[in-house]
């Protein structure tokens, strides 16, 4: 423990801390020191964060695992841990996802159980179960951290939205505790993590906060590995019970009846007394996937929102904010059903080290886009919220109008904008009109 944290202890003259934070040097350290056991004890790069996920769900159900000698007897104390935790919370359909399965030669096997006992070793030192029981998204940092700087994520296809944005969505879209929260491509959870953390700290009422945590939040990820790692998260942070779905989203037609969401698998007529589940829907879809390009992940997910007051979040890349053919006309359509509240541009090393132009959009659901619409325009500077960009320039140059933008955008959504006459509307107008939206 810290220095600051021992103080705190004194402080607050209490042997537990509420908000028990971890900085991101530490995740990365943490995560490149298991990198590196794993990577000298022959773990492939593609099956490492699956190993780490597996760990991390034995120690869920009790930090009892013992480094013993044999590495048949270690792992199979690991896999009951598993599969005993992921009975007691209705998900025994992902053990042979996220057991451990070592070679088949047993001359690795002894290779394959010192990575397992240093990265025991590490998770340990680290305290992780009590970071992942914080107020914030430690595993989330942890994941993130991890798959990044050990290349995991380009290796498994996952782009992972930082967690300042998922932060940032969560705020501007005034999620509340009788929401319900859909993430159709939702990879590890993050969007899902953050809005159950926004929601647990504006929640006076313990009822409240335990029903959003239950019946508020779902998501859908196709890759079996990626689905995984999102419900070792999600039972991490006390809602192993929680809608994940394993698949591709567009196989999944949900709605709301007595109190529940229920999916059916096909777009039959919708049952009695039944109507479009979700209130809001944040979301940051792959792109330039062949086939199913951003906007159709759009469309679908529209299709699963409230027609009453439902938003939509979700992050695009340049081409389908100011692309034309296809995409002008998907853009011309979109504004016939659905209002176009917000578009904020995001630095083009949002997601570095991929460097593309991306766009956060706020929709309406099921109202059409009125002619005299004012639309909320910005473009978001947060070089001081993401590490790397912060060591690449000076505090003098790093700009950062993340908090700024928030605030005015909240004050938006709320109906109270700040925007001090007809003129400076107008303005708006015709920055939305430059990127032909």
């Amino acid at each position: 423990i810290s220095k600051e944290q021992c103080n705190e202890f004194l402080r607050q003259n209490s042997p537990t801390i509420d908000k028990f934070e971890y900085s991101s040097k530490l995740f990365l350290k943490k995560a490149n020191e298991i990198n590196t056991a794993l990577h000298s004890n022959e773990i492939p790069v593609g099956d490492r964060a699956k190993t780490m996920a597996a760990l991390l769900l034995a120690m869920a159900k009790g930090d009892d695992i013992q480094a013993q000698s044999n590495a048949k007897e270690m792992i199979r104390t690991v896999n009951g841990n598993i599969e005993d935790t992921l009975e007691e919370h209705g998900r025994k359909e992902l053990y042979p996802v996220l057991c451990l399965t070592p070679s088949i030669s047993k001359e690795n096997h002894s290779k394959y159980r010192d990575a397992l006992v240093e990265t025991l070793q590490i998770l340990r030192a680290m305290n992780i179960r009590s970071a992942i029981n914080s107020g914030e998204d430690a595993l989330g940092q942890f994941y993130e951290t991890f798959l990044k700087y050990a290349n995991g994520a380009k290796e498994m296809g996952i782009v992972l939205t930082p967690r300042h944005i998922t932060r940032f969505a969560s705020e501007v879209l005034l999620i509340h505790a009788k929401d319900r929260v859909f993430d159709p491509t939702c990879g590890t959870g993050g969007f899902l993590v953050s809005a159950m953390d926004y929601v647990k700290s504006r929640s006076k009422e313990r009822k409240l906060w335990e029903d959003f945590q239950s019946k508020g939040l779902y998501g859908v990820e196709q890759r079996d590995d990626v689905y995984g790692l999102a419900v070792v998260n999600m039972i991490f942070r006390g809602d192993g019970k929680s809608n994940v779905y394993g698949g591709n989203c567009f196989t999944y037609n949900f709605y709301y009846r007595d109190g529940l969401v229920e999916s059916q698998p096909t777009e039959d007529e919708r049952l009695d007394g039944a109507t479009m589940p979700f209130t809001k829907v944040l979301m940051n879809p792959p792109f330039k996937l062949k086939g199913n390009p951003e906007r159709e992940f759009v469309n679908y997910a529209l299709t699963q929102v409230t027609e009453q007051e439902g938003l939509l979040f979700a992050i695009l890349p340049a081409v389908a904010i100011r692309g034309r053919g296809a995409h002008k006309t998907w853009r011309t359509e979109l504004l016939k059903r659905h209002t176009l509240k917000a578009v904020v541009k995001f630095d083009t090393n949002l997601f570095y080290p991929v460097t593309e132009a991306t766009y956060g959009i706020i929709l309406e659901a099921h109202k059409p886009h009125e002619a005299n619409q004012v639309v909320f325009w910005a473009e978001l500077f947060d070089a001081k919220h993401t590490p790397r960009l912060s060591k690449m320039k000076s505090k003098e140059k790093a700009m950062d109008n993340l908090e700024e933008i928030k605030d005015e955008l909240v004050k938006f959504m709320r109906g109270k904008p700040s925007i001090t006459s007809i003129t400076d509307a107008l303005v708006l107008q015709e920055i939305g009109k430059s990127l032909d939206f």
